[in-house]
C-alpha cells in the first residue's frame, strides 16, 4: 500500500520493528548520515493513546530538519504504525523559490509605478542643474539642497525595487509597521493614483514593532494593493483603496480595503487555494494570495478576508508584536555625510568608470588618504605588484576580469590584502554576487551610494 504513494513512509510494529520502507523514504534516508537516529526517534512513544489523533513532530538532525506524522493502522494480523515524513529545509527552500517567482510576476506593475515616481525627482534634478549657473550663491546653495533631497528620494526608490525583485529573504529584523506600509505604497502608489484611484493611508499611533522579513512582508502588501487596483477596474465613480494600521489587544492589525464589486461567496471560500484564480487565462498564476497567507503564517500571524457582493473587500493581516520595544531599538546616530581617515592609508580604486574613480580619488584624498586608480583588474595587479596598499576598492563587474577575479587572485597571493577589499556594485540582484558576498563577508557598497555609506565601509576595515 505505502509503495503506491510518493510521500516518504515507513511502516513499523508497535514494538518499533521496521516492517517496510517505501521507495520515497529510501531515497531520503540513503542521503542522511543520521538515518539510524531518525528511526530511533520515530519509534519512541507509539502507544495507541498517543497516536489518536495522529501525532506530529519535528526532528532536528545535524544536517536536516525532518517533520514527521505517525498514524496507527489496524491490520488483520497486528496493529502497525505508519510514519510519513518530509525534509523541512527542502520544503522551505521550495517555498522561498515560489515566493520569489511571485515577486517577479509583480515586477512589471511595480516598475510601471516606479518609473512615474522616479521621473519627478529626476526632472527636478535636471532643471536645477540647468539653472544653477545663473543663480547667486545663496540660491545655488538652496538648489543644491533640493538636488540632494531629490537624489536621496530617487536612490531610495531604486533600492526598494531591487530589494523587491531580489531572490532570497532579507533576514529577520525589527520593523515599524507604518514604515512597512509606506514602503509598499512607494512601490505601487503611483500606479494606483494613475488609475484614478483615491488612496487613503491611515496610520495607527503608538504601534509596537513587529519582527520579520521586510522583503517578504512588503511582498504581501504589494500583492494586496495590486489586487485592490484590479478589483476596481471597470467600477464606477467611487474608486478607493485604503491602507490602515492599528493596534489590537494582542497584535498589530493591517488592513487593505477596496471599494470594488466585492467577492462572490463561492469564490471567497476558495480564494486562498493554490492555483485558484478568476482572472483570464495567462493573466494570473493563482498563487499570490496562497503565498501571501503562507508568508504571514510563517510570521506567526493570520491573513483573512471579508467581502460581499457590492460591498468591496477588506484583507486583514494580524501580526504579533516583537519582543523588543521601540526604546529597545532606538536608531543609532546618523553617520556623518563625510569620509574620515584615522591616519595615512594608501587606497587603490579599481573601476572601469573613470569619472567615478577620479571622483572617489578626490573625496578620499580630501579625507587624508593616499589614492591611486586603475581602470581594469590587469592594471590593478600591476600597481599592487609595484606598490603597497592598505585598502582595495573594486567594482564587481567590469569588462573582462572583475572584482571577484581580483579577490581570488589576491586570496592566493596576498590573503591579508584580499581581506581588506571593499566592493562596489550595481549588481545586487545576481545570485552569484550575493553568494560571493556571503562567502567572503567583505564590505560592499550598492551603487549608487552615499558618503556616509562609503565612510562606514572604510571604517569597518580601519577598525579590523
Amino acid at each position: 500500500m505505502i509503495d503506491a504513494i510518493d510521500v516518504p513512509a515507513v511502516l513499523t510494529s508497535r514494538a518499533g520493528e521496521t516492517l517496510h520502507v517505501n521507495d520515497a523514504a529510501t531515497r531520503i534516508l540513503t542521503q542522511l548520515p543520521e538515518a539510524g537516529s531518525l528511526f530511533d526517534s520515530l519509534c519512541v512513544g507509539t502507544d495507541e493513546e498517543e497516536l489518536t489523533p495522529p501525532t506530529t513532530g519535528t526532528l532536528v538532525l545535524e544536517t536536516r530538519r525532518i517533520e514527521w506524522t505517525a498514524r496507527p493502522i489496524e491490520s488483520s494480523s497486528d496493529d502497525c504504525v505508519i510514519f510519513t515524513f518530509h525534509d523541512r529545509d527542502e520544503r522551505d527552500s521550495l517555498a522561498r523559490q515560489v515566493a520569489h517567482l511571485d515577486r517577479l510576476a509583480s515586477v512589471g506593475e511595480v516598475m510601471a509605478s516606479i518609473a512615474h515616481e522616479l521621473n519627478n525627482p529626476l526632472t527636478s534634478i535636471i532643471m536645477a542643474m540647468e539653472v544653477l549657473p545663473k543663480k547667486g550663491r545663496e540660491a545655488r546653495r538652496e538648489l543644491l539642497r533640493q538636488v540632494r533631497k531629490d537624489t536621496a528620494r530617487a536612490l531610495d526608490l531604486a533600492r526598494k525595487v531591487l530589494a523587491f525583485g531580489r531572490n532570497g529573504s532579507g533576514g529577520v529584523e525589527l520593523i515599524r509597521p507604518n514604515a512597512l506600509l509606506k514602503s509598499a505604497l512607494d512601490l505601487v502608489g503611483a500606479d494606483l493614483r494613475k488609475s484614478d484611484i483615491q488612496v487613503r493611508f491611515r496610520q495607527g499611533r503608538g504601534l509596537p514593532l513587529i519582527e520579520g522579513d521586510l522583503v517578504e512582508l512588503r511582498q504581501v502588501l504589494v500583492n494586496l494593493l495590486i489586487n485592490a487596483r484590479q478589483a476596481l477596474e471597470g467600477c464606477g465613480a467611487r474608486r478607493e483603496v485604503e491602507l490602515r494600521s492599528r493596534r489590537g489587544s494582542r497584535h498589530v492589525e493591517i488592513e487593505v480595503s477596496d471599494s470594488g464589486a466585492g467577492i462572490e461567496p463561492a469564490v471567497l471560500r476558495r480564494i486562498f487555494e493554490p492555483f485558484y484564480t478568476t482572472k483570464p487565462k495567462g493573466e494570473g498564476t493563482g498563487l499570490g494570495l496562497c503565498i501571501s497567507r503562507g508568508i504571514i503564517e510563517a510570521h506567526r500571524g493570520e491573513l483573512s478576508v471579508r467581502s460581499a457582493p457590492g460591498e468591496g473587500s477588506t484583507f486583514t493581516i494580524t501580526l504579533p508584536p516583537a519582543k523588543a520595544t521601540p526604546s529597545d531599538s532606538a536608531p543609532a546616530p546618523e553617520p556623518l555625510d563625510e569620509v574620515e581617515c584615522d591616519g595615512t592609508k594608501r587606497v587603490l580604486v579599481v573601476d572601469d568608470e573613470e569619472v567615478l574613480a577620479e571622483l572617489l580619488r578626490e573625496i578620499l584624498e580630501e579625507a587624508g588618504y593616499e589614492v591611486d586608480t586603475a581602470c581594469s583588474v590587469e592594471s590593478a595587479l600591476e600597481r599592487i605588484n609595484a606598490q603597497v596598499f592598505d585598502i582595495i576598492m573594486s567594482d564587481v563587474r567590469m569588462p573582462g576580469l572583475g572584482g571577484r577575479d581580483l579577490y581570488r587572485k589576491l586570496e592566493q597571493d596576498e590573503p591579508s590584502l584580499a581581506r581588506r577589499m571593499v566592493f562596489m556594485t550595481g549588481d545586487v540582484v545576481s545570485p552569484e554576487t550575493v553568494r560571493f558576498f556571503e562567502r567572503t563577508r567583505a564590505p560592499h557598497l550598492s551603487k549608487p551610494f552615499r558618503l556616509r555609506e562609503l565612510n562606514q565601509a572604510l571604517r569597518s576595515l580601519n577598525q579590523s
